[in-house]
């Protein structure tokens, strides 16, 4: 095989109008049916199927946008987050690094039994989340790295993971 047709067997469909959103070349798939937004940059490696991207938004590389997520205006996702089906966010979030969306409550490797997650406007997100199914996200609201989250969080609230150790030998 040749260079440009590695190329083009790495890089599933690429829409010629996201030139405009910094699109240069790399290994991307974006759907048809996407909606992307004035202003919207995309970094390289980045797979968007059938969502709707606001106005400004910036997505990092090695992200993951499914069918039916909906991301509000002047958002931040960092490289690496995975948003599932039935994900709405809000406008002016930050998603960091790696964070993931597990919108399905009961994985099977059937039809999978999808839930909706709400993150309102101005939701911090630190890197390394795991947000669960059906979660609310309040207004304002901050979650610090590597929590998961399993229960709404209020507007403006903050919570974040507290690493504690359990230490206990073994005996052998």
């Amino acid at each position: 095989m040749t260079e440009e047709q590695i190329r083009q067997a790495r890089t599933i469909m690429v829409r010629p109008d996201l030139m405009r959103h910094g699109y240069h070349g790399a290994p991307t798939a974006i759907s048809m049916d996407a909606i992307i937004g004035k202003d919207v940059v995309l970094s390289p490696f980045v797979n968007i199927y059938g969502c709707v991207i606001g106005d400004g938004t910036k997505v990092g590389a090695y992200v993951e946008i499914a069918e039916g997520v909906v991301i509000g205006k002047r958002c931040k996702i960092a490289p690496g987050a995975l948003m599932g089906p039935g994900l709405r966010i809000g406008n002016d979030c930050y998603i960091g690094p790696n964070v993931i969306f597990a919108n399905v409550k009961h994985p099977t490797a059937g039809r999978p039994d999808i839930e909706g997650t709400l993150v309102q406007d101005d939701v911090n997100i630190g890197a390394g989340c795991i947000i669960l199914p059906n979660i609310t996200l309040g207004k304002g609201c901050e979650i610090g790295a590597g929590t998961v989250v399993a229960w709404n969080v209020q507007p403006h609230e903050r919570i974040r993971h507290e690493l504690k150790y359990h230490r206990e030998w073994i005996n052998r």
